[in-house]
């Protein structure tokens, strides 16, 4: 995750448990949280629109992974024309993703 950005997964502190180790998210510990950015027919759909505590995450083996699918994402997000129409920026978000999310995931 970067810092600042916005569109996370929502977290209920008491309630939301860590994707990775499926122990309960408590107030006052470090988590990591990523928007649901990835298509369901990706290999890491399952680790999008979810919280980890962020030990867990640091050491998950696809973390590099991962978060070079969701820099990549960002860019492209972050680059999109301004001032579309809706209609406008759903034709553009049809394709606009499919070279980053079309690549294999990495180890």
């Amino acid at each position: 995750m970067v810092e600042g950005r916005n569109n996370m997964a929502l977290v209920k502190f008491g309630s939301t448990k860590c994707r990775l180790c499926g122990e309960t998210l408590q107030k006052g510990e470090s988590v990591v949280a990523f928007p649901a950015f990835v298509p369901p027919n990706h290999a890491f759909f399952s680790f999008a629109d979810c919280a980890y505590h962020q030990e867990c995450f640091k050491a998950w083996v696809h973390v590099v992974s991962f978060q070079n699918l969701y820099e990549s994402y960002r860019s492209i997000w972050d680059s999109r024309p301004a001032n579309l129409s809706f209609k406008e920026a759903e034709e553009w978000g049809k394709h606009a993703f499919d070279k980053v999310f079309s690549e294999p995931v990495s180890e």
